[in-house]
């Protein structure tokens, strides 16, 4: 499914791509919880029944090969994992990238910071279930200033904000993600001509709230090919000649803690490391539906397509994120007088990744 988003809306639109991320994820999974609902839909005609034979299958197995491999195609499976892995993706994609770990500032600080965040729904290796994976990419304008002047340098405030949004075509969506956040330092930065051989940052606490709603979907021609291979090396080409909608969306509130300390060596380089605790909350939900033909080649003629019957496929659910989880996080920043540039990786150990990078100015 990737591939067909990526040929019809081209990967170059920022949220073309993101959607067609986000919704390629499902291809993962056999079965679907209690708490969703998915359909696939099959009718053979006359041909498709007559196919049917001619590869050598009885007509309801060959229904049930066609319906399991439709579903398959569509993504359909599988939906509570995919929903919780997209809200975990969701939710870390602002982890990080609107708080600075390594600069050490006295004055106001203005950034910008792109990432993509990847949670990866393991699941139970003795059921033998394929991962389910979410993808979020995000970006942020940020903001910071130390209370000095109001008698406390030791705690800075920072915000960030970014929000985009596109009703283009097939494709249309949107993306806000909101950030509140206090640092609080224990221990005074190395002071003298020391500090421009090494200098200590001291320990940084932060805490914070942070908002983040994806509103993703895709409306048009959503079809797939797929192979059937018979008896006496018959072999027809199925194909799944769909249209209609694929949407999903997410809204997570996420409570960060984290602790962090940082090592800047001959003032130019930045070293930070630290781990946090997550608190989550949210929803995330799917809703898909697609009607349309299957068409096939015959066995004795492959250049000869017929159509074989009808499809339809549905699903809906929704799931909320882990609710609660802990990181690491690791950083390296370039110190050009007042100009940072930065990158940074934030890991949940076994499910979630983030990769960020961005610059920063110290006014």
């Amino acid at each position: 499914m990737y591939r067909i988003w990526s040929r019809k809306f081209g990967v170059g639109s920022q949220l073309g791509l993101m959607t067609a991320s986000a919704l390629a994820c499902l291809t993962w999974a056999p079965t679907v919880r209690a708490d969703a609902t998915a359909e696939v839909k099959i009718s053979f005609n006359a041909d498709g029944q007559r196919l049917a034979e001619e590869l050598g299958l009885d007509v309801e197995g060959f229904r049930q090969d066609v319906t399991d491999k439709v579903s398959d195609a569509l993504q359909l499976s599988e939906v509570q994992r995919f929903l919780r892995s997209f809200a975990d993706a969701s939710s870390f994609s602002n982890r990080g990238i609107g708080v600075d770990y390594a600069s050490n500032s006295d004055r106001y600080i203005l950034g910008l910071a792109a990432n993509i965040a990847v949670s990866a729904d393991l699941g139970d290796e003795d059921d033998g279930d394929v991962p389910t994976v979410g993808l979020a990419p995000n970006f942020t304008l940020m903001g910071g200033v130390n209370l000095a002047p109001w008698h406390h340098p030791e705690i800075v405030v920072f915000g960030n904000l970014f929000h985009t949004s596109s009703d283009s075509g097939s494709l249309h969506g949107g993306i806000t993600s909101v950030g509140l956040h206090a640092q609080y330092k224990m221990f005074t930065p190395t002071r003298g001509l020391k500090r421009y051989l090494v200098q200590w940052g001291g320990l940084d606490f932060t805490g914070g709230v942070e908002f983040a709603r994806w509103k993703l979907g895709l409306r048009g021609e959503l079809s797939h090919d797929f192979e059937f291979t018979g008896a006496a090396d018959t072999a027809s080409t199925v194909t799944a000649a769909v249209t209609g909608r694929f949407d999903v969306g997410a809204t997570t509130v996420t409570m960060p803690l984290e602790v962090t300390t940082n090592l800047r060596f001959l003032y130019v380089a930045s070293l930070y490391v630290g781990m946090g605790l997550d608190v989550q909350a949210g929803r995330a939900s799917i809703g898909a539906g697609t009607t349309g033909t299957l068409r096939a080649t015959r066995p004795d003629a492959p250049d000869t397509v017929e159509t074989i019957g009808e499809v339809s496929a549905s699903a809906s659910g929704s799931n909320s994120p882990s609710p609660v989880g802990y990181h690491l996080l690791l950083g390296l920043q370039a110190n050009l007088w007042r100009l940072k540039v930065f990158a940074q990786a934030s890991v949940r150990p076994i499910s979630d990744v983030s990769v960020a990078a961005g610059l920063r100015v110290v006014l």
